[in-house]
């Protein structure tokens, strides 16, 4: 844990990023900053704006919204439509905004979305609706 700390804080301060794989690997050690950081410094492209968005919701950044509605402007439906939907109805979920993570959940197409997380989505959901959204 200390090394992937340090090794994120070289990453954020060097600005350097080999590659889109170095960066993926920081997000999957939960490492979002770092993470976000080095999708930043790739080329624009439906997958590396997909992660820098991810990125900003799982760390429940102030423009992440902004950056949902930036990135379905820009690229449409992409391999990453469901999972930025999902994380973004997680995210107005956890703010207790039920109406809008309902209208994001409801968009999520379940196949496209790891079977780990169905269950989280079915209950959101449900709970969502339940609550009146």
């Amino acid at each position: 844990m200390i090394l992937e700390i340090l090794l994120a804080s070289v990453v954020t301060l060097s600005g350097t990023l080999p590659d889109s794989r170095s960066a993926a690997e920081l997000f999957g050690k939960g490492l979002y900053e770092a993470a976000r950081t080095g999708f930043e410094s790739l080329p624009d492209n439906s997958v590396n704006d997909g992660y820098e968005v991810l990125c900003a919701l799982r760390m429940g950044s102030d423009d992440s919204e902004a950056l949902v509605s930036d990135y379905f402007r820009k690229y449409g439906s992409s391999s990453l439509y469901s999972e930025i939907l999902f994380e973004s109805g997680r995210s107005l979920f956890d703010k207790e905004q039920y109406p809008q993570a309902l209208k994001a959940f409801s968009a999520v197409n379940q196949k496209n979305l790891d079977k780990n997380r169905w269950a989280e989505l079915f209950y959101k959901k449900g709970f969502c609706e339940f609550s009146g959204a």
